[in-house]
């Protein structure tokens, strides 16, 4: 069948899209042991960042789906190296797993110290020895030392409704929402929280240092629900979160600067302790804890992950104290991981911000809403030529939501 008549290109483009998001809610392959070739079962298949497993294979081969777009499949089974697989819509099918059984030597047992020992002097604190390390070989961000770059980025949105009761429920806001009530949840207290939006969407990011600074960031796949007016919500999500570099000695929140726990400057604010030695993504890590040395400054409380040889970030957590003092927000933390792949700089692999905020109120049992971004990165690639056509190409949402809105005049 032909397409004459032009008011069907935008449904025919819809379906297009439809099915183009489909296809990565799926996927499917084998799995073998990477020694012996042969096919394994009773692997446990996570789906992107979920910590239940979507599937417990009972034989070699594996088909898994999802609700949302899955980007990441994790395969475990105990005595086996985990193994990570970025999904996308060309990869998704018949895809070939190898694991490599785990020696139990690289198996460290990890021991958390809760008591906080006391020094002299920070001169005695084997965490500022190790801080003093991190502080000489202070790295930077990767993307900006190559000519050009790529790379893959999945952004997860999500605003939750929290200590809401029977009557507030009944608001004319939830009208045409009754979809959402599927999903709430109850707390301790029987207070309920419910999810009220969420929006995933995976973009490919193009990046140019030379001869001209530009950069493109492109929207691949995109899927949203919650209230109708999502667009204004994602807006004001993406005006919460700012972009931070660990390193440096400013963090800056809400146009409010939190010091660094691994800023040159820390030791001024933050106490440090050293818990114990952990393996992270298979590197050897020294787990440090932090707090501040006062009550009332504005900072962070968490735990740092250095890496024993290079003395690079491999991860943090930044948490607010209850000290916090900013208009309608009772909290914040962020969760961030580091990839480094030489001594002087470092590559964003992912970040979580979560930032509670009350409205009406700054007690705990306030109503309050719970925003929630989640970013990973992937599939890095430098020093590739890159078209001048890349950095002109239209959003692919643009397109869609023009569609869309043609539709509906229709």
């Amino acid at each position: 069948m032909s397409i004459k008549n032009s008011k069907y290109y935008p449904l025919f483009f819809l379906f297009f899209f439809v099915d183009y998001i489909n296809a990565q809610t799926t996927a499917n392959g084998k799995i073998v042991d990477a020694k012996t070739n042969k096919e394994i079962s009773g692997v446990d298949i996570f789906i992107n960042e979920k910590n239940d497993p979507a599937l417990t294979t009972a034989s070699g081969s594996f088909a898994v789906q999802s609700d949302t777009i899955i980007y990441k499949l994790r395969f475990q089974k105990k005595n086996f190296a985990q193994e990570n697989i970025n999904i996308t819509p060309e990869n998704a099918t018949n895809i070939f797993v190898k694991l490599a059984q785990e020696k139990v030597s690289n198996i460290q047992e990890v021991v958390i110290h809760n008591e906080k020992p006391k020094y002299k002097n920070k001169k005695e604190n084997p965490a500022y020895a190790i801080m003093q390390k991190v502080w000489e070989r202070k790295r930077n961000n990767g993307l900006d030392k190559f000519d050009t770059y790529t790379y893959k980025e999945y952004e997860k949105i999500q605003f939750d409704a929290n200590n809401l009761d029977s009557a507030f429920m009944k608001r004319k806001i939830f009208n045409k929402l009754e979809f959402i009530f599927d999903y709430k949840d109850s707390t301790a207290s029987g207070k309920i929280g419910l999810p009220v939006f969420l929006n995933e969407a995976i973009y490919e990011n193009y990046g140019e240092n030379k001869p001209s600074k530009r950069t493109k960031r492109l929207l691949v796949a995109q899927k949203t629900s919650g209230f109708q007016d999502n667009q204004i919500i994602t807006l004001t999500a993406k005006n919460l979160y700012r972009d931070i570099n660990i390193y440096d000695n400013t963090l800056n929140y809400f146009d409010i600067g939190f010091p660094s726990p691994v800023g040159e400057t820390g030791f001024s604010t933050y106490d440090y302790n050293l818990l114990d030695t952990v393996s992270i993504r298979g590197e050897s890590a020294f787990k440090i804890r932090y707090q501040p040395k006062r009550t009332e400054v504005l900072a962070f409380q968490g735990y740092l992950y250095i890496d024993t040889d290079s003395y690079a970030v491999l991860g943090a957590t930044l948490k607010s104290t209850q000290k916090i003092n900013v208009n309608f927000i009772n909290g914040i933390s962020t969760e961030l991981e580091y990839d480094n792949p030489d001594e002087n700089t470092f590559l964003p692999r992912k970040f979580v911000t979560e930032i509670e905020m009350t409205p009406f109120s700054k007690k705990k049992t306030a109503k309050s809403i719970l925003a929630k971004r989640s970013v990973d990165y992937s599939e890095y690639q430098f020093n590739k030529p890159l078209e001048d056509k890349v950095f002109k190409e239209q959003k692919k949402s643009t397109v869609i939501n023009l569609l869309i809105k043609m539709m509906h005049i229709g």
